[in-house]
């Protein structure tokens, strides 16, 4: 965890000279990563004991959707290599493929925040957002055939980003984020033309629509930065002319969102905190905020995607830093408990007691840690109140929540000094993957992904001038040349921003 000015990943070190009056240290201590059934054991020492089965997906699964039968599930999955769908079959075990007919089309890479979107039109079509390439494809569940393609890039827009997607079946209608261009495209199913699309006040990055269909919310960024954002409500009750009903103001990284039909509940994930809007006012009734215990003030939970459990009224929501879902009595508007994920967990949907949750790093790790090892979806069943308590226990002894007597343990006595250098959401690979050796050592490095590099470069794509051999970082290859460095830790570089953001 970490102070609302740290980056979470980072807690430890922000808060290491801190706390004093009590002894807090990760349950694994300075053994390393292990990749094990039942318990594994992450970078930094923390444990996840993931509830339920884990079934494997794709690299990074991050955007889930139910189809209408409720036994099929698909996963959007951000790959390092071009983004991909896997679907997953329901049976006596789970039969998991990719789909053949998406991600052909995608670029690679996911802006931060910024989430294509997957759903479905039918029971044997799915709608997959294919990013920056401004399209979303109109695929075929049983033979994979890519059977058409909606363009967001028509009436005048260009450089469209296919994001977050909403489908009212009832009316035969597709609603899109398009971040790129500041707006809400509308599609006619049957027809895949555009005949309206809305301009927005902000950037769009989740978009969610209510049980009758009338409204749409849209959680926006800040005009300017991260720190506010809002919630736009949205009367599609003719989708022919959306208009802008409302804007309501709340806190910045708005990461989640669900509709019911009293109220929205967004997660700010640099808050870690839910927020309760009343549907009738239009207004912020209730703060949720998300603590751990005897570490209140402190941050780094990460809120992400949220589900509603009607029958319990429980709101269920992903918590990406602890790799947890927080369990919230939306009555009480208070936090039950907790029930162990996979590593990081964003977005979660039911299916009446069923959980799934999708992991973006699963929980792999060990040799060769990281997200090319693909992500997981956790499937449970939720637990009970009385059962939450022990799972409460799990996630916060896992998470080294617990406080120990006695002094923290000490550091090897090879380390001296740490100097935590903040530099942003570029992975290793892409900065220093052009250096070989550091500090007299060898370094495991990919050169040609070093666009940023000491001979960097930038693609044009034929619209601007290209930039070739480009000394872009000389200040960071001088100082990995010179000391020990530990930017190569098998960290996806928009891990965190697409939660925090």
């Amino acid at each position: 965890m970490a102070r609302s000015s740290c980056p979470a990943a980072l807690w430890w070190l922000c808060t290491a000279g801190l706390l004093t009056a009590q002894s807090y240290s990760p349950p694994a201590g300075l053994r390393p990563p292990l990749h094990r059934a039942g318990a594994s054991i992450l970078p930094g020492g923390r444990i996840v004991t993931p509830a339920g089965e884990q079934v494997p997906a794709g690299e990074g699964p991050l955007a889930l959707a139910l189809s209408p039968s409720r036994k099929t599930l698909i996963v959007s999955n951000t790959a390092t290599a071009g983004n991909s769908v896997t679907v997953l079959e329901r049976g006596k075990v789970w039969e998991v493929r990719p789909l053949s007919g998406s991600g052909g089309r995608q670029t690679l890479g996911t802006p931060a925040g910024m989430m294509p979107g997957v759903a479905y039109s039918n029971e044997h079509t799915v709608l997959v957002a294919e990013g920056g390439s401004g399209q979303i494809a109109v695929t075929d569940l049983l033979t994979g055939e890519r059977r058409r393609t909606i363009d967001l890039n028509q009436t005048g827009f260009q450089g469209s980003f296919a994001g977050d997607l909403a489908v009212d079946t009832e009316r035969g209608v597709v609603y899109a984020a398009d971040p790129a261009n500041q707006r809400l495209a509308v599609f006619e199913l049957r027809s895949r033309q555009m005949p309206v699309s809305l301009r927005l006040a902000a950037v769009p990055r989740l978009i969610n629509l209510s049980p009758d269909r009338r409204r749409l919310y849209v959680a926006l960024a800040g005009s300017q930065n991260d720190d506010a954002g809002s919630v736009g409500v949205i009367d599609v009750s003719d989708p022919s002319q959306p208009k802008l009903a409302a804007s309501i103001q709340t806190g910045c990284c708005l990461s989640g969102i669900a509709a019911t039909a009293d109220a929205v509940y967004v997660t700010e994930a640099a808050n870690d905190a839910v927020l309760a809007i009343d549907v009738q006012a239009n207004r912020v009734a209730t703060t949720i905020p998300i603590r751990i215990p005897g570490l209140e003030s402190l941050r780094g939970v990460l809120p992400a995607g949220l589900a509603f459990h009607r029958k319990t009224q429980w709101l269920l929501v992903a918590e990406a830093g602890i790799n947890a879902v927080g369990v919230i009595d939306t009555a009480a508007g208070k936090v039950l408990g907790h029930i162990p994920a996979g590593w990081f967990p964003t977005r979660i949907v039911t299916d009446a007691d069923t959980v799934f949750v999708s992991n973006l790093l699963g929980r792999e790790s060990g040799a060769g840690l990281g997200p090319q090892l693909g992500g997981t979806v956790s499937v449970f069943d939720l637990p009970t109140a009385g059962a939450l308590a022990s799972y409460t226990e799990a996630v916060l002894r896992n998470g080294g929540f617990v406080a120990r007597p006695g002094p923290p343990p000490a550091l090897p006595t090879g380390i001296r000094n740490v100097v935590l250098i903040v530099k942003g959401g570029a992975s290793f690979d892409e900065v220093l993957g052009d250096v070989t050796r550091a500090a007299e050592e060898h370094v495991m490095s990919a050169p040609r992904l070093a666009h940023l590099g000491s001979q960097g470069y930038a693609d044009g794509e034929r619209k601007r001038l290209s930039l070739q051999r480009v000394n872009i970082t000389p200040n960071q290859h001088a100082m990995a040349e010179r000391w020990t460095i530990l930017d190569n830790f098998y960290a996806e570089s928009t891990l965190e921003n697409n939660a925090r953001q």
